[in-house]
């Protein structure tokens, strides 16, 4: 581990009681969070369609032929090849079942905790107390969005690549290996595939190839220019891979319709308010002023350690990684700053912003003083315990509205009703489109036995005129006044 001079720091000898104490403590932490995560889906997480998992459906049973042209078409201005491939797939392999993805992101942001104190260990060379920050802030139930929304798989596995670019080269020098320039162009060239923030977040392990082979050529022997030339072959494949999936979208750092700078500003403030989870949706002001502070702390002093010639690729690495979050952060406050009183303060925000903190904590074990490290980390560590409360207060309202109107939804679907009256009931399936756009697909779902409507015993009489008066118009692009936005 390098303090701001780059100088490693001595490494304890052997693993004495306090250490083993504070490594049972942790893994402990990590595997309560860990149950508690998959316990908050399995009781709150149902069977029934959600928001984007209605652009599946047509696909999903057959309506529609599963095609480049699908893949490729834009979604809320993301292309989501990616997520579209694994999500049908995932459907087929368990009959439609929609809980699996929320499980499979429990279990991602559960992984991506225990790489976090992986690394922390082996940068410093033992564990800390204070290390149980990871699972306390990333599978906190203030992740609501991630547990209770299947589709947003993609974002978790998105923010999970690029954190593992920047964990891969941690304590390890510049000096990368076949294993590892394989393993940071494999990230390079599927985050943009994954769609939302992924492009921005591949701009980290491209960075950190191309920084590798600079410093490679510097040294100019044999294996080193062999090095250094399958980081950039690799490095210029990602860049032409990120070159097209751009191509043809919208400017993404745009302001949206009637934005201004003063509510791309106030976005941008409110996504890092996001950082300690769900809680900063009532409270954000605090929660985002002190990760902005750390976030400038954390830039500066990975400069000063940079222009000092690092000894470690890290170093580079999560100036990158800071680079692609402050990037993610723009875009949010450029796109929906104008659109919603809620700009920034989304759930769905709370795990890419909880990234940014972890790589703070890091990056204070690498540029300062052990002493001043171990102070700041127990402060982290102090402030996610102080708001778990209310993170476990957000999720459980959050779980218990989904799971009072998923049950209304099945209860309905049991005894046999229509699709159309299913569209009309139930706005909150996908509060952005119409009563006849819902019901449509509901109909898909029931005639081909797909999730919950595999548990009807008889199939109910095609009633869409009740959600569909006009069938001749396709006019299913919003509710009527009152819907929200996904």
């Amino acid at each position: 581990m390098t303090t701001s001079s780059g100088a490693m720091r001595p490494r304890r000898s052997g693993a004495d009681r306090s250490e083993l104490r504070a490594r049972v403590w942790v893994l402990g932490v990590w595997l309560l969070c860990s149950v508690a995560g998959l316990a908050f889906v399995a009781s709150h997480q149902r069977d029934v369609p959600h928001r984007h998992d209605f652009d599946l459906i047509e696909v999903q049973t057959g309506a529609e032929a599963l095609g480049f042209q699908f893949l490729w078409q834009p979604v809320a201005g993301h292309r989501k090849p990616l997520p579209k491939l694994f999500h049908l797939g995932l459907l087929r392999a368990t009959g439609g079942d929609l809980r699996v993805a929320s499980f499979l992101s429990a279990f991602t942001l559960a992984g991506l905790s225990l790489a976090m104190l992986g690394g922390a260990r082996r940068l410093r060379g033992y564990t800390r107390v204070s290390d149980a920050f990871f699972p306390l802030l990333l599978q906190s139930w203030g992740h609501h969005a991630a547990y209770l929304r299947g589709f947003h798989l993609h974002v978790i596995v998105s923010v999970a690549l690029a954190c593992v670019a920047w964990l891969a080269v941690m304590g390890r020098g510049w000096r990368l290996g076949a294993g590892r320039i394989a393993l940071l162009g494999a990230v390079a060239l599927t985050l943009p595939l994954l769609g939302a923030w992924g492009p921005f977040y591949a701009l980290t392990p491209i960075l950190i190839l191309v920084g590798a082979a600079v410093v490679d050529l510097r040294e100019n022997g044999p294996s080193e220019r062999r090095r250094a030339g399958a980081c950039l072959a690799v490095a210029a494949l990602a860049a032409v891979g990120l070159g097209a999936y751009l191509y043809g979208l919208p400017q993404m750092l745009t302001f949206g319709e009637g934005g201004s700078f003063a509510s791309a500003l106030t976005g941008f403030v409110r996504f890092f308010g996001m950082s300690f989870g769900a809680a900063g949706q009532s409270s954000w002001l605090l929660p985002a002023a002190l990760t902005l502070l750390v976030v400038t702390l954390s830039l500066v002093l990975l400069a000063r350690s940079f222009a000092r010639g690092p000894r470690e690729a890290v170093v580079l690495a999560l100036l990158g990684f800071f680079g692609s979050a402050l990037l993610v952060a723009v875009a949010i406050a450029l796109s929906r700053g104008p659109t919603s009183s809620m700009a920034g303060l989304a759930a769905r925000y709370s795990t890419p912003a909880a990234a940014v903190l972890c790589a703070a904590y890091f990056t204070l074990e690498l540029c300062t003083p052990p002493r001043a490290a171990r102070v700041a980390q127990a402060a982290f560590f102090a402030g996610v315990l102080l708001l778990l409360p209310a993170n476990l207060e957000a999720g459980l309202r959050a779980g218990r509205a989904q799971r009072a109107w998923s049950l209304a939804f099945e209860r309905d679907a049991l005894i046999g009703l229509g699709p159309g009256q299913l569209g009309v009931r139930h706005p909150k399936l996908h509060p952005g489109r119409t009563a006849c756009y819902r019901a449509e697909r509901l109909q898909l779902l029931m005639r081909s036995r797909a999730g919950i409507f595999r548990r009807v015993e008889t199939l109910p009489p095609d009633d869409l005129e009740v959600a569909c008066p006009d069938r001749g118009r396709e006019a299913h692009q919003a509710d009527p006044p009152g819907g929200s936005a996904p």
